[in-house]
Formats: C-alpha cells, sequence, structure tokens
C-alpha cells in the first residue's frame, strides 16, 4: 500500500474550476480501470496545489505505469481544457511515493471502496 502525491509546478493552480476536479476524477478513474489498480482513497487540495492517493498495488511495477499515464493523460486534458498545449508543465515533476503501513488483517476479504477528500486551506 502506497502514499502518492504529486505537485503543481511554480505553484500553478490546477484545480480553479468544478470542471478542473471532474476532469481529474474522471481521469483517475480511467486510470484505475486501465490498470486494475486498488484505490483506497484520494485526496486533492487545491490551495496547495497537489493531490494525494493512497494505492494498493496488485503486482511490482504496477504503480509507476497507473501514476505514469494518470499524470500524462491529466496533463494532456488539463491543456486541451485551457487551450494551453505546448506552454509547459503543470507538475512540478515525476510523483512522489512514499510505502505506508498495513495492518494485515486489515483489507481482508472486504470490498475496497474509495473516497474523495477535499480540503479547502
Amino acid at each position: 500500500m502506497y502514499h502518492v502525491l504529486n505537485r503543481a509546478n511554480a505553484r500553478l493552480p490546477i484545480f480553479e474550476e468544478h470542471e478542473d476536479f471532474a476532469v481529474f476524477e474522471r481521469v483517475l478513474e480511467e486510470a484505475v480501470e486501465r490498470y486494475q489498480m486498488r484505490l483506497l482513497s484520494y485526496a486533492v487540495i487545491p490551495a496547495r496545489r497537489d493531490w494525494h492517493l493512497v494505492v494498493w498495488p496488485r503486482n511490482d511495477g504496477e504503480l509507476s505505469r497507473f501514476v505514469g499515464w494518470l499524470t500524462l493523460i491529466h496533463t494532456q486534458r488539463w491543456h486541451a481544457h485551457r487551450h494551453s498545449v505546448g506552454q509547459g508543465h503543470p507538475y512540478q515533476g515525476r510523483f512522489k511515493s512514499f510505502l505506508a503501513e498495513q495492518r494485515r488483517d486489515s483489507f481482508s476479504g472486504h470490498q475496497l471502496e474509495h473516497t474523495l477528500i477535499f480540503i479547502d486551506d
């Protein structure tokens, strides 16, 4: 289980409008389906211009492919929505991930559901 995050480049406001959140959520949903990633929770924090995920990959190497695709597709759609293709990177760089502790019995046999946590600083 991993805590994954990515931040906006140069304090760029990547989540300004309701549609910005909706686009990110659609891309996240597509990434989860495409890579069969277990998404436990996520948070979008507009004031800090970042997002956080808690994911549980099924196999080695899945995390990088999943988050790489998520950020690539989100970047493309973000630029397309703003008509700003070729005008810079919305993200600082590669995502960061940290191994999260889990109890052996925490998730046994239960259907996992993801939740959106919206934090307005």
